[in-house]
């Protein structure tokens, strides 16, 4: 649910001043709405408005969001997956590795049960090159 900035506007001033502004007085739709929703609720009989325990919290999870940050990349190199990413990364699993989720998605089905390990002496076989 995407909350307009009017409603934010409103609630910061219920939370920060307790007194209503030209904005709020003006906008009945986006007070409404704050009440409906218990951001904010009545002080009693003609006194107005106040912010809630809800409309408390609310406010400082919206100050604590941190600012947006740039990440600068190299556009030559291909985006690789966040290693930890929530979301399954070309047919893998959660957090699978990169790796992995790449082979799992190049082999057929069911031939792949484990992560192909480097060859050691004792699983290399004889062969004969025709000469």
């Amino acid at each position: 649910m995407r909350t307009p900035p009017s409603r934010i506007e409103i609630a910061l001033s219920y939370y920060c001043r307790g007194t209503p502004t030209e904005l709020e007085l003006e906008n009945n739709v986006d007070l409404r709405a704050l009440l409906d929703d218990g951001i904010l609720e009545r002080r009693g009989p003609g006194r107005g408005f106040q912010i809630s325990a809800k409309g408390r919290v609310w406010v400082e999870m919206i100050c604590a969001t941190p600012y947006p940050v740039t990440r600068y990349v190299d556009p030559r190199i291909p985006a690789a997956p966040e290693p930890f990413s929530a979301e399954p990364q070309i047919g893998g699993e959660p957090g699978e590795g990169y790796r992995t989720a790449i082979l799992r998605a190049a082999a057929p089905a069911n031939t792949l049960a484990e992560e192909p390990r480097a060859a050691d002496a004792s699983t290399l076989q004889p062969f004969a090159v025709n000469g």
